[in-house]
């Protein structure tokens, strides 16, 4: 596989030579997730939810306002807010927002069309799986795609029961 001066996937065409299309992968368990991104850097991080402490967990790891939001939160609402946290930290650092307080707007609740120069789009899929894409961009077009895949035992195939979700309240 052939990496950027990041370190991260490069696409190629036939030829060898590198695209300027950007992708990101991301891998849980039987499922893959690809997400590529002609406007800028891109990332995208998939998770099988587990049964934690996601009040603990939360505050110990984005601190206490999410914890905040996860105390008051339905107790069946605060796995998908701490797996909304989880995925877009983890799609926003593969992009190369690698500080937590870079975060702020998004443990703020902030609708991501209000977050300068980050578009982020939250999927959901079947058997409690999260996902986030991120996207750093100044252009104001979304022009991307995601692939999901599942693994069957023998081959990886599409999965189309993913659906795009908002951040929760």
């Amino acid at each position: 596989m052939q990496r950027d001066s990041d370190g991260k996937p490069a696409l190629l065409n036939v030829s060898g030579d590198r695209l300027p299309r950007r992708c990101s992968i991301s891998h849980t368990r039987n499922w893959l997730a690809c997400a590529f991104s002609d406007v800028g850097p891109i990332g995208i991080d998939i998770e099988v939810a587990k049964t934690r402490d996601y009040v603990a967990t939360g505050t110990w790891f984005f601190g206490a306002e999410l914890g905040e939001r996860l105390v008051h939160a339905r107790p069946e609402s605060q796995r998908h807010l701490f797996y909304q946290a989880w995925t877009a930290y983890e799609a926003l650092y593969k992009c190369g927002v690698n500080k937590r307080r870079e975060m702020a707007p998004l443990l703020r609740n902030t609708a991501p069309q209000d977050v300068p120069g980050i578009a982020l789009h939250w999927l959901l899929g079947p058997q409690q799986l999260h996902a986030c894409v991120a996207v750093l961009t100044d252009a104001v077009a979304n022009t991307g795609a995601v692939c999901v895949f599942r693994f069957d035992g023998v081959d990886f195939a599409a999965d189309a029961r993913w659906s795009e979700t908002v951040p929760a309240p």
